[in-house]
């Protein structure tokens, strides 16, 4: 869905976006046939690639290939599979044999570490504190 907010206003008549996914469903409130209903109708097409081994079968895999093969389908993408590096270099390979595009844009959801944000804010608190010790408010009489 967020990749399909960045493209939604881009001028260009090809809209891809490629989703490369271990499948496991992470975004709350976010309903994976709608976001694909959206992405149609903004004209983006989205190629999903299911990432992970042959060894991962079983009733929630089906369940995964099934939501991805309905997104590519609603979309008019293509739904792959890659077990590995070379399979997922094939792929690429391939949508970029379907589509021909002039212009690459990547986005990634990424979140700042919670220990980045607890030591920022410790540095933060000792520079006050020196900053404070040297000043007339840092004297305790």
């Amino acid at each position: 869905a967020a990749g399909a907010g960045l493209l939604k206003d881009t001028p260009h008549d090809s809209k891809v976006l490629i989703l490369v996914t271990d499948g496991a469903h992470n975004k709350a409130g976010m309903v994976p046939s709608l976001a694909a209903r959206a992405a149609a109708t903004f004209g983006i097409k989205v190629y999903p690639i299911a990432i992970g081994t042959d060894e991962a079968q079983g009733a929630q895999a089906a369940a995964m290939e099934t939501v991805l093969s309905q997104t590519a389908r609603i979309t008019g993408g293509q739904y792959f599979r890659a077990s590995n590096v070379q399979a997922l270099q094939e792929i690429y390979d391939e949508i970029d044999r379907l589509e021909s595009v002039s212009e690459v844009m990547v986005a990634r959801e990424q979140a700042i570490p919670l220990g980045l944000w607890l030591l920022l804010t410790g540095m933060a608190l000792v520079a006050g504190a020196t900053a404070l010790r040297g000043s007339r408010w840092g004297l305790v009489p």
